[in-house]
């Protein structure tokens, strides 16, 4: 009985080890279950942010040029869907206010198919037209005749599609940049005819005068909004392994 007895005890303290064992193993998956749960739930708050701020930021795009003569007037002439200009390029941060002084009503321009149309759209004289820049596209985008020096607006640019480049070129030649208003006062001396600098904040300055800068319409910011859609676009996608992974675990 004592031997019994001893067998037994020696197997219940293995049970008891086991036990042991399978309660820290239970502790450790519900530590992971609870870290996995967290980070799903973490995961899944980023996506939504994401999101959101995407959905947003369409939205505020969405509106440019929507409502009013201006919207009407494309509709009849068939540019509803036309692509605008500030879908095609881009500039480094910073810039943006300096490329919408320069450009203006460029930005927000309509591409056309032919340009040449423009002119039988204006063949009724009593037709009230908007103000709206309308361009065509160029293939052979090496042809700009802008000198990409150090300091030039077009230096900062990017163009996302080539056949723009001369379209945006002709509104930015001879535009060059200075870090503030100050600087390119002192300097206006040296602008020959024709040339202008510019500053972050879109104030304009040229050998005899100053245009400042204020916005004042809905296409302000529109570069920056762009660019922000463009990263969200590839950060969403980019989340979604790691939701996965996080509800996986």
């Amino acid at each position: 009985l004592e031997e019994q007895l001893a067998e037994e005890q020696r197997e219940l303290a293995g049970r008891e080890a086991r036990v042991g064992e399978l309660a820290a193993t239970v502790q450790t998956l519900q530590a992971a279950h609870r870290a996995a749960s967290d980070a799903w739930h973490e995961a899944s708050r980023v996506i939504a942010d994401l999101d959101a701020h995407f959905q947003a930021l369409s939205a505020l795009q969405a509106k440019i040029g929507v409502g009013g003569d201006a919207e009407r007037w494309r509709q009849q002439k068939g540019l509803t869907a036309a692509r605008q200009l500030w879908q095609a390029i881009d500039v480094e941060a910073d810039w943006e206010n300096a490329l919408e002084a320069v450009l203006r009503e460029r930005l927000e321009g309509f591409e056309v198919d032919d340009l040449a149309k423009v002119a039988a759209w204006l063949s009724d004289p009593s037709e009230a037209v908007p103000r709206i820049a309308l361009f065509g596209l160029q293939a052979d985008s090496d042809s700009t005749g802008v000198d990409a020096e150090v300091g030039a607006l077009w230096s900062k640019l990017k163009i996302k599609d080539a056949r723009v480049a001369r379209f945006v070129a002709d509104g930015v030649a001879h535009v060059r940049c200075r870090a503030n208003l100050a600087d390119a006062l002192s300097e206006r001396a040296t602008l020959a005819v024709g040339e202008r600098f510019v500053t972050p904040q879109g104030h304009l300055v040229s050998a005899t005068g100053v245009t400042l800068f204020a916005p004042d319409s809905e296409i302000h910011g529109v570069i920056a909004r762009q660019r922000e859609l463009e990263r969200l676009d590839s950060a969403l996608p980019a989340a979604q392994p790691a939701d996965g992974s996080a509800r996986m675990g």
